[in-house]
């Protein structure tokens, strides 16, 4: 679901609709390559590994997968511009095979612009938190999610309250 979100949000950017003004791409999918350091560190065993990432942009990507012309709404690591894109939180977790992809993906937002809360997890793997939740960095981790979508609204409110002055 994080790739989607980033795909979707350069999408509606750059259609000029519908206006997205917060993504939470939470350790998105971004790069069809599978080629990143920390995908070829984690190649078998875990939640999610470099394996099932390759299974999964071949189901994703069908006859595109491999191919130089993937569009990078599916594969949001081969955009180019970053700029115009929403306040973006993001994290993901040291033994994610996604580690390397994000930490690029959150770079490029930063030099463009764009306002970045990301928070690597040390020791964490992809989905720890849905996995074991009663554990204390899971519980941490919710917590921030839930306050990340509260600096989201509280950003569109201040937005809405700058429009209607503009009025």
């Amino acid at each position: 679901g994080g790739g989607l979100t980033a795909g979707l949000t350069l999408l509606a950017r750059d259609r000029a609709y519908p206006s997205i003004c917060f993504q939470m791409p939470l350790y998105p999918m971004i790069n069809d390559g599978n080629n990143t350091p920390s995908a070829n560190e984690i190649t078998e065993g875990m939640v999610w590994n470099q394996k099932t990432n390759d299974f999964g942009w071949k189901c994703y990507l069908g006859d595109l997968h491999g191919q130089d012309d993937v569009p990078f709404y599916a594969a949001p690591a081969r955009a180019e511009d970053y700029s115009n894109l929403p306040y973006t939180y993001t994290c993901v977790g040291q033994l994610d095979p996604f580690r390397d992809e994000t930490i690029s993906y959150v770079t490029k937002l930063a030099q463009a612009g764009v306002d970045v809360e990301f928070h690597l997890y040390p020791g964490a793997y992809h989905g720890f938190e849905v996995l074991n939740p009663q554990s204390e960095k899971a519980q941490q981790v919710v917590k921030e999610y839930v306050n990340a979508i509260k600096v989201g609204f509280d950003r569109v409110k201040v937005g809405f309250e700058q429009v209607e002055e503009i009025k």
